[in-house]
């Protein structure tokens, strides 16, 4: 598995298969490969990036019609307030899109969708801005080790947390409690 995923991410050509050159599945295949490459790929990121290539894949090479959304898109309150609330409680854990739909008693494919239009965040992005806020005030409001607060809030890894808190709020999480 490890040699399917050895390659730089310039050099991918998804055109060759696909019949055409689209810069939003070779931006999406590039962060797959990327993410897998880095060797702590968070599950719900990984799930997003898979759905969105499917999803526009889909959209570019099938013979399906596009209808505009509808209400019956939308995520039902109650479904939404579930799958909040999952996420709040379950921030420390290893969770995916697929146990966040499963808590809202919705599919995969629709939660994903209904979710983001309700809230404006994909399921992944919203996860992540919950960790991160999470994170932020154990930083501010304990003294406890960094590797300690990035595994409370659901960071396989002190690196990963690391990583992704800098990319997110623009400083270390050393740096951020310092500033505070």
């Amino acid at each position: 598995v490890e040699r399917s995923f050895d390659r730089d991410p310039a050099h991918i050509r998804v055109h060759e298969h696909l019949g055409s050159e689209d810069p939003l599945i070779r931006a999406l295949a590039c962060d797959l490969l990327r993410e897998i490459a880095e060797g702590e790929p968070q599950q719900a990121y990984l799930d997003d990036l898979l759905h969105l290539l499917l999803c526009r894949t889909l959209r570019l090479h099938s013979n399906a019609r596009h209808s505009a959304p509808t209400a019956r898109h939308a995520l039902a309150p109650y479904r939404l307030r579930r799958a909040l609330d999952f996420i709040e409680t379950s921030l420390g854990k290893p969770i995916g899109v697929i146990d966040i739909a499963g808590a809202s008693g919705v599919s995969r494919f629709h939660f994903s969708r209904a979710f983001q239009r309700a809230t404006g965040k994909a399921p992944y992005a919203y996860l992540l801005y919950r960790r991160i806020a999470a994170a932020k005030a154990l930083l501010i409001n304990s003294d406890r080790p960094l590797a300690e607060i990035g595994a409370a809030c659901g960071f396989a890894s002190p690196s990963q947390f690391s990583r992704m808190f800098k990319r997110e709020v623009g400083a270390s999480p050393g740096r951020f409690r310092d500033a505070q």
